[in-house]
């Protein structure tokens, strides 16, 4: 089931490249300019009584060649009552997607964080940009019932001035964060 889209970046400068405007962009513009770390945020609440597992699958439309959404790049958590587990792909069963299996116990909430590997923001050459879309699956749950969800997808994203000093040090940093829309207009989810 479509859930949202998606967009992953990292050392993404926040205007274009000079080279892609038809004009100079003014030196007092390129000055305001930084670059981001951005991941996609997606709250799971499990509304039944019966504890479920779940596929979160993002298929990815932007990296034909699918090198750029990997386990080096990609940092995947999902995090319930502060437990912050660490995420691997599953296996994906078609190309250009990566899926992630969750277990969520009975009316509780947790929280799926997906974004490019932080370790990488030092790395000033090295720069990610994928985008698709994510799609939501019932593994299973213990009683065979129809399961409600809600799921809260949303972008945040981190903005920051790196100096051109050995090591880079970090400034400027300001946050974004915004709701994407779901397909039905709301969170509620039943499979």
């Amino acid at each position: 089931m479509l859930v949202s889209q998606f967009e992953l970046l990292l050392n993404k400068n926040q205007f274009p490249k000079p080279s892609a405007l038809p004009v100079p962009l003014p030196e007092e513009l390129e000055q305001l300019s930084r670059e981001v770390i951005q991941g996609y945020f997606l709250t799971i609440s499990n509304l039944s009584n019966t504890d479920i597992s779940l596929v979160i699958s993002f298929r990815v439309v932007s990296d034909p060649d699918e090198r750029r959404f990997n386990a080096g790049n990609v940092t995947a958590v999902f995090d319930i009552d502060g437990q912050n587990q660490i995420l691997s792909f599953t296996p994906p069963g078609t190309p250009r997607r990566r899926n992630y299996t969750i277990d969520l116990p009975a009316k509780d909430t947790g929280l799926l964080i997906v974004q490019p590997n932080p370790e990488l923001i030092t790395n000033p050459r090295r720069e990610i940009e994928i985008r698709g879309f994510v799609n939501v699956s019932l593994q299973s749950n213990d009683n065979g019932e129809e399961t409600n969800i809600l799921l809260n997808p949303e972008h945040r994203g981190t903005f920051y001035k790196r100096s051109d000093s050995t090591p880079p040090t970090f400034d400027q940093l300001d946050q974004i964060v915004y709701s994407l829309p779901t397909p039905n207009g709301g969170s509620k989810f039943s499979f």
